[in-house]
């Protein structure tokens, strides 16, 4: 992430399970924004961005809540999110 990479979630729900991916995309939505969050300021020079293919397949309430506070807070940590959806 420090060299402004982008993280791409897409998890296939169908040969995981519903549960387990929706408590990956979570953990690594958690796990990207805590790092972010974690870095100095240098580090933290070229932003990063997530991607969300498809999240109406993963979505929770706590990962709606998470989303919302990267969409609020994300930009001081330079983190910024995407959201894919192909309909």
């Amino acid at each position: 992430m420090r060299e402004g990479k982008v993280v791409i979630i897409r998890i296939p729900n169908r040969k995981l399970g519903e549960i387990a991916t929706k408590t990956l995309v979570h953990w690594i939505t958690l796990k990207t924004f805590m790092t972010r969050m974690l870095m100095d300021k240098e580090k933290q020079k070229n932003g990063c961005f997530i991607v969300f293919n498809e999240p109406e397949q993963c979505i929770t309430e706590g990962l709606t809540k998470l989303m919302g506070l990267i969409g609020t807070e994300g930009r001081k940590e330079r983190l910024g999110s995407l959201y894919a959806f192909h309909h």
